[in-house]
């Protein structure tokens, strides 16, 4: 789906794919882990790993994205 989104907006360079899975990344997933830490209590090193998960994951798909479709 982000990589559709990328393909969507235009978008004509892979630095504004990657500012895009930044962006989406502060916006959907970092909130939810944050939240989930908080109530859950998890440990830092865990949430700290999860988040950076989710980050690495948006900017592989975005470089990827960006070197195929443009």
């Amino acid at each position: 789906m982000f990589a559709y989104i990328i393909v969507w907006l235009g978008l004509q360079s892979v630095g504004s794919d990657v500012k895009l899975a930044f962006a989406i990344w502060l916006l959907g997933p970092l909130p939810l882990i944050l939240t989930n830490a908080a109530f859950m209590k998890l440990h830092r090193v865990f949430v700290v790993s999860y988040a950076a998960g989710w980050l690495v994951k948006l900017i592989l798909v975005a470089v990827a994205a960006g070197w195929f479709f443009h």
